[in-house]
Parts: structure tokens; C-alpha cells; sequence
């Protein structure tokens, strides 16, 4: 029978006597005991605060504890880790502490091996558990169901409640540990029916996460991504003994030094960015991130052969500016040394408030500089990092931000709470430099570290910086704004739930209409088209609204669907095609967009005969859909399936059998 443990909770104060002079700061006090009654001796208790401070106690022999609580802790925000000899640690949130039960389960040994691509073992491999988690426990076999079940193993990941994990503290109970000679390891501590991932990397092995399975089954293959297209699986290894093959590594070296004199830099953080296919975590680059020594040097382990960059950035509040380097490859090699050049820049700083309230604004600043800027060139080859050109704005609207000499752009977007306030793009028109006509009908500019999408900020500021000398700049966003309330009717009569687009110009996915109404928010005089369709995809409507209207309504009719068939040249099924609407819509005319679709949100993609089908439609909106195919992150195809489709209420169109070769090719020039 399996045996579980229970830890009840109260918050009390120490119990003071009656010749206290002083009352007694608060505690948590509780008892680890089993499922039978039986009190766990020697359990470890750890609260966890703002790392690194914690607080740690072990349950005595009748299985009580009691732990001090910092001041101004109460029980409902703590979270603590109970672990116990021959049981799995798990992690109590408050919503649980209140509850005063949890289950303190049966450990489960990990051992495993680690091989190289010639299966020779892998020794001196650093390692650690990242994540464990648990799956819906009303049957039995829970793990074994869901990993059968998912399309994709970002789905499992996502659906899984998460026991231990990096923000619960999983670094204090599960240390890296190295490899032996064998390539052997061993972890202990965890719970039964669990999905753990552990997370590794060494001199000659390229950084990875895999994932163990402490219940009783055995490999399960997970498809990576939902399309197939990768024909890549994701394998999940039985707890008990298993052997994983590494993809290779070489480490990287170099130096760093000041761009202006040559002179080494310490200090500096190198870190290897994100590439396609590498299935690590941005917090896991960190872990993978070492600093220059006194000499400018640096040895950063763990990047895999496929790798394309590394940056470098100062410490905070250095003057100068953050840089990377691509990889090149000779002979399956990264070429050596992989040297940086440095360059120093002149700090901005200012305040950003609401132009229309003068209250400062929270949210993200970045910098972006020309191309031709002589310090650009003077940092070859390396180039501006876009990994580190922005930083975060506080509460009062404080920044300060460092940018390289000369002219450049700085840009500014609102926190995501307050960003259906603002309209994006704003001081744009008054940047007639640095333009390029990438995408017709939008406004990029040719800046670096990267093209800049005027759609993207709230805010663009042009300036021009000179060397030595800081500069105050003071930012002011918002414009005046209009909302008109929107309504929706039904032939049909009923309560439905109901979905809109367009609510804000600039982001034309759709918003819930909350008790029934919704708002259409504008920042200048430009009507625009919305549409809406109801939660179950049989109502749809649209109507196209303008600044002055007193309210607007959407008349709810029979929704229309659309469907086909997508094929390669040889005829056989086009499987994984993405199905959107044009990247360059234009919510002030009228056509329609693609809402939501069931079981693929708004990635709709060709099943494995290549077949699709869109819902709730909106009848009399002109609609047209587009194909992308990709590999990686490569763009093969963008092509149009179906141009200015006008669709009748509850009516249903079949566009047949579609090859993509002979479609309109929206990539080349018309």
C-alpha cells in the first residue's frame, strides 16, 4: 500500500510566558507524519525568502518542527521544501500550507550513463535536476496516458503541475554533480510517477535537457513539435537505468578587449544565445555563462557544434556597450579564437511619463544605432548585441540607458498591464532617417542590432550622442484616445461568450467581450474594421467602426467555414503548413481576419493528408489566407490560397486540392 505523509500547518506565535518582557516573533509550526499516523523523524524543513536567505529546521523524533518567519511573512506567501530520508521532496505553496495536508511520497533512484556519439562513456559531465513535475493523479498510470496522448512535448510540459522547479529553490536540495568515470550518475530525492528534467553540460558535451520518468513505465517517444515536421522525438527515460548519447561540444576561447585601446576587459559576461533546434531555456544559458578573468580571458564549455552566436556584456552600469560574434565552422569546428572588441558609449538617461496625465510609465527601453556609425565599424567583427540594447524602466519612470556615439534611435514600449493604452508608433512619421522599404507599407528602419519595426515600441525618439558627453533625455508617450462601446445581438437570442478583433489598432488578435460588450479604442480618426465570433465558432459578424460613432454593433449570424487540401508538386500531402492571414493586414480596410480555431489557437496547420479546415468565419468579409512553410526557422514558401473570399451566412466552402507551387508567391516581387 502507498504510504504518504501529512504536514499540518498553523501560524502562531512562540508561546510566550507569562514573565516574557518581549512577545515572540511568529513561526511556522507543524508535524511530518505518514499516511498511517506515523511521525517522520529527522524531515528537513526550508523556507525559502529572496535568495539567498532561507531558514532551515529538521522535524524531531515525533516528526514536529517549528521555524521562525521573517517579519512581515505570513503563512499564505511562504513556500518551503519538506524533504525526508527515503522520500521525495516536494514544495508547499501557501494555498496548501492553509489546507495544512500534503503528500510527502515514496523516493524514486535515478541512475543513468552518459555516452559520447563513439558510446564511449562521458566522464566529468556537470549535471543537475531543473524541473519535476506531476501529472492529474485520479487513476492510475497518469504519466503513462498523458505522454501517450500529447501531440508535442511542449504540450507535456506545459500541462504538467510542477512540484520542484528553479523558482521553488531546486538548486539548494539538487547540486550539480559530475559524472564518473563511467559516465555513471545518481540522483536522489524524488518523488514517485514524476516527470524530472535534468539538465547537463561539460567540456565535450553539448548542453541539453533530458527528461526521466519516475513511474513504472518505459522510453516514451514524444514528438518535439506539434507539425511532425522535424521527424525529431523527445525521449523520456524509465528512472530505474538508462543510457543517453550527447551530442558533442568544443569549448570556446578568446579574449576580450576595450574597442578604442586594445586594453583587456574583465569582468565581462559571455554567454552563448539561443539557437535553433538547441532545446535549452534562456535561464539555462546562464548557467552556461562564465566571465572574463583579469587578463580579458575566457573558456565557456558546452555549446553545441551547430551554435551560430555568443555575446558579451559589461556589468551593470558599465559604460560600455554589449557586443557578439557569429560562429564560423571549419571542418565541424567553431573556428578559434573567438576574440571581442568592445566598444565604450555615452549614457542617456531621463524620465518617461503619460504625456496627457505627466505620470511616469513602467516598461522596456532599447537603443538601436545606424549601420554606418564609425564606432559600428570600429568594433568589426564583431557587432552590437541585440541580447543586451534594452533594459527595464521602474516605477518611477527612471532610466538610463548606454548607447554608442553618434546617431541612433531609442524606443520605448509600455508594461504589457497598462499597453491597451497606448498607441504603438508613435513619433515614427517625424523619423525620416535611416528607412527602409523591407515590408511595403510599413515602417522599418536599417538600424542596428537589428532591423527596427516601427509597429513594435510605443515610442520613437531620435538622437544623436556625443563621446564623453551624457545626456538627459526625457521621454513623453500617449496620445489622446477615443473608445466606443461595442454590442453584439443574435438572431438566434441566448447568452453566448463572444470574441472581437481590433479592439486596439495595433494588435488585431481578438479580445474577449467581457459581460457581453467590448470597446473599440482609437488614437487618431481612422475607422476600422472588427469582427467576432462566439466561444463554440457557430455565430460570426463583423461591421466596420469609425472614431465618431457613438457605439457600434455586431449582428451575430450563422459563422462559415473554409477548407482544402494542400499539396506538393508530386501530389502528395503538404503536412504541417501554417495557415495565418496576410502578415500585411490592414485593420482600417475592410477584410477579415483568422480567429482562434479550435485545438490550434491561431496556428492552424495542415493535418498529415494535408488537409485543413477555418471556422467561425465571418460571412461578407472579404477573407484571405496565406501557406507558410518553414524549415527552422528558415521561410520556404508564403504563399496565397484563397484571395478576397466572401463567404455566405452557414455556408461552407471547399477550395479542393491546392499545390503549393502553383500558388501566388508572396515572397517574390508581383
Amino acid at each position: 500500500m502507498r504510504r504518504s505523509a501529512r504536514l499540518l500547518f498553523l501560524l502562531v506565535p512562540f508561546a510566550s510566558s507569562l514573565l516574557a518582557a518581549e512577545p515572540q516573533p511568529p513561526a511556522l509550526t507543524g508535524r511530518v507524519v505518514n499516511a498511517d499516523g506515523q511521525p517522520i523523524a529527522d524531515a528537513s524543513v526550508d523556507i525559502q525568502y529572496t535568495p539567498p536567505f532561507r531558514r532551515t529546521t529538521r522535524s524531531d523524533r515525533d516528526g514536529r518542527f517549528s521555524i521562525p518567519i521573517a517579519q512581515g511573512q505570513t503563512a499564505s506567501n511562504l513556500q518551503v521544501l519538506i524533504g525526508a530520508p527515503e522520500h521525495g521532496y516536494v514544495s508547499v505553496f501557501g494555498d496548501v500550507i492553509t489546507k495544512g495536508k500534503i503528500r510527502l511520497p515514496p523516493e524514486r533512484v535515478i541512475r543513468g550513463r552518459l555516452l559520447d556519439q563513439a558510446n564511449a562513456p562521458l566522464p566529468n559531465v556537470r549535471l543537475r535536476v531543473i524541473d519535476v513535475l506531476k501529472y492529474p493523479d485520479d487513476g492510475d498510470h497518469q504519466l503513462e496516458t498523458f505522454l501517450a496522448g500529447r501531440t508535442a512535448f511542449g504540450d507535456v510540459l506545459d500541462r504538467g503541475r510542477r512540484v520542484l522547479n528553479s523558482n521553488s529553490g531546486i538548486e539548494t536540495i539538487f547540486p550539480w554533480q559530475m559524472t564518473g568515470p563511467e559516465g555513471e550518475f545518481e540522483i536522489h530525492g524524488i518523488g514517485t510517477d514524476c516527470l524530472v528534467g535534468i539538465f547537463l553540460y561539460g567540456e565535450s558535451a553539448a548542453a541539453e535537457t533530458i527528461y526521466v520518468r519516475t513511474d513504472d513505465g518505459p522510453v516514451a517517444k514524444v514528438p518535439r513539435t506539434t507539425t511532425h515536421t522535424t521527424g525529431e522525438f523527445w525521449d523520456v527515460y524509465p528512472y530505474r537505468q538508462f543510457l543517453h548519447e550527447v551530442k558533442p561540444s568544443v569549448p570556446i576561447r578568446g579574449t576580450v578587449t576595450q574597442a578604442e585601446t586594445k586594453l583587456p576587459l574583465t569582468g565581462i559576461t559571455i554567454t552563448p544565445v539561443w539557437f535553433d533546434n538547441w532545446q535549452i531555456s534562456s535561464r539555462r544559458q546562464e548557467d552556461l555563462q562564465v566571465t572574463t578573468d583579469a587578463l580579458g580571458r575566457y573558456e565557456l564549455i558546452g555549446v553545441p557544434l551547430h551554435g551560430d552566436r555568443v555575446f558579451a556584456a559589461p556589468p551593470v552600469g558599465s559604460s560600455f556597450v554589449a557586443v557578439e560574434r557569429g560562429l564560423k565552422y571549419f571542418l565541424g569546428r567553431p573556428q578559434q579564437p573567438l576574440d571581442f572588441q568592445m566598444p565604450e558609449g555615452v549614457k542617456i538617461s531621463g524620465r518617461v511619463t503619460d504625456s496627457q496625465t505627466g505620470k511616469p510609465l513602467s516598461g522596456g527601453i532599447a537603443a538601436f544605432t545606424i549601420p554606418d556609425n564609425p564606432s559600428v565599424k570600429a568594433i568589426v567583427p564583431s557587432r552590437l548585441s541585440g541580447e543586451r540594447s534594452g533594459m527595464r524602466v521602474d516605477q518611477d519612470g527612471k532610466y538610463e540607458i548606454t548607447v554608442l556615439p553618434g546617431a541612433g534611435i531609442i524606443t520605448f514600449r509600455v508594461a504589457t498591464e497598462v499597453s491597451g493604452q497606448y498607441q504603438r508608433g508613435q513619433g515614427a512619421n517625424q523619423i525620416t532617417n535611416f528607412r527602409t522599404d523591407v515590408i511595403p507599407g510599413k515602417i522599418y528602419f536599417r538600424t542596428q542590432p537589428h532591423l527596427l519595426n516601427a509597429e513594435e515600441p510605443n515610442l520613437l525618439v531620435e538622437f544623436n550622442a556625443e563621446k564623453g558627453t551624457p545626456q538627459l533625455l526625457d521621454l513623453k508617450v500617449g496620445e489622446p484616445r477615443t473608445d466606443v462601446p461595442l454590442y453584439f445581438t443574435s438572431q438566434n437570442g441566448g447568452t453566448f461568450q463572444v470574441y472581437y478583433s481590433n479592439q486596439k489598432h495595433d494588435e488585431n488578435i481578438f479580445s474577449l467581450a467581457k459581460d457581453g460588450s467590448g470597446t473599440i479604442r482609437f488614437f487618431g480618426k481612422q475607422g476600422r474594421a472588427t469582427q467576432a465570433v462566439s466561444s463554440e465558432h457557430d455565430l460570426a459578424g463583423w461591421t466596420y467602426v469609425e472614431a465618431t460613432d457613438k457605439s457600434a454593433t455586431i449582428d451575430l449570424v450563422s459563422a462559415a467555414q473554409l477548407s482544402g487540401r494542400l499539396l506538393v508538386a508530386d501530389g502528395s500531402p503538404l503536412a504541417g503548413a501554417r495557415l495565418h492571414d496576410p502578415y500585411d493586414y490592414d485593420p482600417t480596410t475592410r477584410h477579415g481576419l483568422i480567429p482562434s480555431q479550435p485545438g490550434s489557437g491561431y496556428y492552424p496547420v495542415t493535418d498529415d493528408e494535408g488537409r485543413f479546415k477555418l471556422v467561425g468565419l465571418a460571412p461578407g468579409l472579404p477573407l484571405t489566407i496565406q501557406v507558410g512553410v518553414s524549415k527552422g526557422s528558415y521561410l520556404l514558401h508564403r504563399r496565397i490560397a484563397g484571395k478576397d473570399i466572401v463567404l455566405e451566412p452557414g455556408g461552407s466552402k471547399d477550395l479542393g486540392d491546392l499545390t503549393i507551387d502553383q500558388l501566388e508567391d508572396v515572397l517574390k516581387p508581383r
